[in-house]
């Protein structure tokens, strides 16, 4: 659906008075106050609202959503009756969630009730999953993932099962995922980890856990493509990547440990540029510094090599690919002008010696 520039103001306000009318209806008791029509026109305000940045109004939308729903009967009623309706309230309520740093209004058990979430439901499964797929061990069972509570190291060992399908699909060797099966995938995912943790909240122990769960919200966010085409900006996402960027390397970690350490933050800028948590990749001043270090640490030669610690985690290469390629671009870049500076800086020094010495 392409836009405009000015169509989305316009579209605002239109959706602004549709807003108060809607309100109104529903401070008189009107009976089309919370009919199907009225529920979709409050979704697409929403969404108009996080593409606008305007998170002012995300606990608006979200509280004349969650009084629908008390008067349609409860969430339980409406999903019995429509769930492809309560699938749309339920990805408002996950994005203003994730762009908050919130808790969800609705609960894991609301968006499991109808879902058809391919992974992650709880009665798909009884208990522990062996965690190796094609006789190799996955990298959830691996350092610094050790350290990982139960239930984050199972939504990231979710996450990557996710995208090994799409990925195997992308090449013809299984079935696609419908959109509708696809997007109740992500809802779910997306309930599991606010639920594990809020955005804004200090609940996660050890940097381990916070790069992951920092990670999968951008993972979450690259499905959670607004009406405009686009992902919205996420400014609390993007301090939280620079916080996991900034942070030193934990004292008397082993090499190994360093190793993955790396590995796990590389990732997460990655996947957060492919969210758009990063901009346009502008931030050389940080990020290309960080990058150095991680080049330097991983060895990475070209492209390829970051393609291959990427692929250790959750990443769609059709999705995901073109923002690696972007940032090793600009990180190529970087590196060149850095050496091309430091060589004008030698010679530089080493014309005003030769000065000195025919003095």
């Amino acid at each position: 659906m392409s836009m405009e520039p000015e169509e989305p103001v316009e579209a605002l306000s239109h959706l602004s008075k549709t807003f108060n009318l809607v309100n109104e209806r529903i401070a008189e008791g009107k009976a089309d106050a919370t009919s199907d029509g009225t529920i979709a026109v409050i979704v697409i305000m929403s969404k108009y609202g996080l593409a606008a940045g305007h998170a002012q109004q995300g606990p608006i939308h979200l509280d004349g959503l969650q009084r629908m729903v008390e008067m349609r009967g409860g969430m339980t009623t409406l999903t019995n009756y429509k769930p492809s309706m309560t699938q749309k309230i339920f990805r408002a309520d996950l994005e203003w969630s994730l762009c908050l740093g919130s808790a969800t209004r609705f609960s894991i058990d609301d968006v499991e009730r109808r879902s058809t979430a391919i992974i992650g439901r709880s009665r798909l499964f009884g208990g522990p999953r062996d965690r190796t797929k094609d006789g190799e061990t996955s990298s959830a069972s691996s350092q610094p993932f050790k350290r990982l509570s139960p239930s984050l190291e199972e939504l990231l060992f979710d996450s990557r099962e996710l995208a090994f399908m799409l990925n195997e699909a992308s090449v013809g060797r299984r079935s696609k995922i419908c959109i509708y099966t696809m997007d109740d995938t992500i809802i779910l995912l997306g309930y599991r980890l606010v639920h594990q943790c809020p955005l804004s909240r200090e609940l996660l122990l050890t940097h381990g856990e916070k790069s992951v769960h920092i990670g999968l919200t951008a993972f979450i966010r690259t499905f959670l493509v607004g009406l405009d085409g686009k992902i919205a900006e996420n400014i609390l996402l993007t301090q939280l990547v620079m916080s996991i960027a900034s942070q030193e390397e934990e004292p008397g970690n082993n090499d190994e440990t360093a190793k993955n350490t790396e590995e796990l933050v590389l990732w997460v800028l990655l996947i957060a540029v492919a969210a758009t948590a990063i901009g346009s990749i502008g931030n050389d001043r940080w990020l290309m510094p960080r990058l150095e270090r991680i080049a330097s640490a991983l060895d990475l030669q070209k492209a390829e090599d970051v393609l291959q610690v990427a692929s250790k985690f959750p990443w769609v290469n059709e999705l995901h690919d073109k923002a690696a390629h972007e940032v090793w671009r600009r990180f190529t870049m970087y590196k060149w002008r850095e050496t091309t500076s430091t060589a004008s800086s030698s010679m530089r020094y080493s014309s005003e010696l030769s000065k000195g010495d025919d003095v």
